[in-house]
């Protein structure tokens, strides 16, 4: 899941600063720079505490959670946790869905199936309706996480909504997920399991 700025429609002076900023720390991460974007990040965190601003603070810890991915797992779990717990605090359901993903995919990475599941369904649950691309990006790494623990049925019945959810986006890759599909219907007929579906 991308990074998120436009969870606010203000357009103070010190609002696009911060989106400036951010941009610039996103720019620097896509770079390979992840110790310049840390850098930035926790400028904006210092500065959004300055300002009382939590949903700044919140959605840089986000952020900061995607850069220490690369550069120190450990710190990257804390920063998601942290802000899992002020989303939850300031009722910012956004930085909520993205932290549960992303931690989702830390734990998927480590073979931690179950709990990945559990974090992607959390996510997904969060989602709003029409934010289509979010809840298409959870849904994957949820058929990639009950894939490695064989469950193939519901791989096929998350597919299946995952291929409309590309339609409506015009995904380029509607056609690689349909390939996917057909490959877990035929995984499913070899096991016996595919019941006329």
């Amino acid at each position: 899941m991308d990074w998120d700025i436009a969870f606010r429609e203000t357009g103070t002076k010190e609002h696009l600063q911060l989106v400036k900023e951010t941009l610039d720390a996103k720019h620097q991460a896509d770079l390979g720079n992840h110790d310049t974007a840390a850098r930035i990040l926790w400028e904006i965190i210092i500065e959004a505490k300055h300002r009382g601003d939590q949903a700044w603070e919140c959605i840089t810890m986000v952020h900061m959670g995607k850069v220490y991915r690369v550069l120190r797992w450990g710190v990257a779990v804390k920063f998601y946790e942290q802000a899992i717990k002020l989303a939850d605090a300031i009722d910012f359901k956004k930085a909520k869905m993205m932290a549960l993903n992303d931690l989702g995919e830390m734990r998927c990475s480590w073979g931690e199936l179950e709990v990945s599941i559990e974090l992607f369904g959390e996510s997904l649950s969060l989602a709003l309706h029409d934010d289509i691309k979010a809840r298409r990006d959870i849904m994957l790494n949820l058929v990639m996480a009950n894939e490695g623990l064989g469950r193939l049925a519901v791989c096929r019945d998350l597919l299946k909504e995952l291929i409309q959810l590309d339609k409506e986006l015009g995904h380029q890759d509607l056609f690689e997920d349909r390939e996917y599909l057909a490959g877990i219907q035929a995984r499913l007929l070899e096991d016996g399991q595919e019941r006329g579906s």
